[in-house]
């Protein structure tokens, strides 16, 4: 009986260089221990250059790798399934807001017109005066 060949695998680690800006990283088919480059269409995702594409295989396998760069290094990584996109890991982007922000905001804003604040002044008029709080003293 014959050996039999290795199975056919597929490894979707990162290229040594960055792919360029909306381009996916080469694939590459392994066969007998040689690799050979296998055509693939273009993908449905945006690729910038801190993104990698990881199977998830092997995103499973180097989960803490691949968390440490995303955190130290600002990585971003698409995991595929299938050679679908599942999901994307990378550094959280915590959106502040500061009181000069809110200034801003504020300055952009159209002015209420005078008809508008005579409806809320009368308004406030007509409103009941709230009673003391009972727990004051």
């Amino acid at each position: 009986m014959a050996p039999r060949k290795s199975r056919r695998a597929t490894s979707n680690s990162a290229p040594a260089q960055p792919p360029a800006a909306g381009t996916a990283p080469a694939r590459y088919e392994i066969t007998d221990g040689k690799p050979r480059r296998v055509a693939e269409p273009a993908p449905s995702y945006a690729i910038t250059a801190a993104t990698s594409v990881v199977s998830a295989t092997e995103a499973a396998r180097r989960f803490s790798d691949l968390i440490n760069r995303a955190c130290y290094q600002g990585e971003t990584f698409v995991i595929e399934r299938g050679g679908r996109p599942i999901c994307q890991l990378g550094p959280l982007q915590v959106r502040r807001c500061t009181g000069a922000d809110l200034l801003a905001l504020l300055s952009r804003l159209p002015r209420p017109d005078e008809d508008f604040l005579a409806a809320v002044e009368a308004a406030g008029r007509v409103q009941a005066a709230v009673e003391p709080s009972p727990w004051e003293k």
